[in-house]
């Protein structure tokens, strides 16, 4: 299947292997194709990110600090629920 990639989307591919490897990660998941897409010099993406101020590691960091939240929702996230209307119990 790879073969049939372009050039481009196998480059955006092996990127995310790379960036998958960098973190230790045992998996390659989206976060690791943004990480390669947003490198610079990697075609139009990393263009685009460019020009809206979006950098490698305002990327990282960002993953990073996602990662870092609970998966399960909390308390907070329950008055939040509950303030626009729903009972996220009922969810």
């Amino acid at each position: 299947m790879f073969e049939r990639f372009t050039v481009k989307a196998r480059a955006a591919t092996v990127g995310a292997r790379e960036a998958a490897q960098e973190r230790g990660d045992g998996y390659i998941g989206t976060e690791h194709l943004l990480l390669a897409l947003v490198r610079p010099d990697t075609g139009i993406a990393s263009a685009v990110f460019a020009a809206s101020a979006v950098t490698p590691e305002g990327v990282a960091a960002a993953l990073a600090a996602a990662e870092r939240r609970p998966s399960h929702a909390t308390r907070e996230d329950l008055g939040g629920w509950r303030d626009l209307g729903s009972d996220a119990r009922a969810i």
